[in-house]
């Protein structure tokens, strides 16, 4: 952590072990979770569980994650800039979300540059299996991402999508974990 500070309001940060109420087949790669932070910030608000083996690396950017919200190992965050992650929400095994690509690129004899946009997971929100969720993204409070599923565009409450790229499969969509 270099000029960097974690945030924990009104609740608890649980980070390397599994929630009380889940039991997760322990793989022994997940070790520990890693946070990579450099003039960031990670903010928590309520209790927050980050299970071992996940990975949050944020360069200059901020991390926000709700109340009850529930990571599952081994999943990957990426911040640049800003990532918010809404109250209760259920990320699965594996997910990954990233605000940049990471890289500059041009078209033509144009100047690469890295392209930054935030992304914001509202309230409740079921995030599948292995899925992505890239730069620019907004998902809708209620919301449900297939396993698998590689998120490019703003995803509306509510809703289930799935596929690569993500695609909606249903409307008026309910979960409860």
């Amino acid at each position: 952590m270099q000029n960097s500070k974690i945030v924990i309001e009104s609740g608890t940060l649980r980070v390397g072990i599994n929630h009380r109420y889940i039991t997760v087949e322990y793989d022994a790669t997940w070790d520990n979770c890693r946070f990579y932070l450099n003039n960031s910030v990670l903010h928590t608000v309520g209790d927050v569980f980050i299970f071992p083996g996940c990975k949050i690396v944020a360069m200059g950017g901020t991390l926000q994650i709700g109340a009850g919200t529930i990571i599952h190992a081994p999943s990957y965050i990426f911040v640049r800039k800003h990532v918010r992650i809404g109250n209760s929400c259920l990320l699965s095994r594996r997910v990954t979300i990233m605000d940049s690509d990471w890289h500059k690129t041009a078209i033509g004899n144009a100047e690469p540059t890295e392209k930054i946009e935030e992304v914001i997971i509202k309230d409740h929100c079921w995030i599948g299996q292995d899925a992505t969720i890239l730069k620019g993204v907004t998902i809708g409070e209620g919301a449900v991402v297939g396993a698998n599923a590689v998120v490019t565009q703003d995803v509306q409450p509510r809703t289930m999508v799935a596929g690569n790229p993500a695609r909606v499969i249903k409307d008026n969509v309910t979960w409860q974990s």
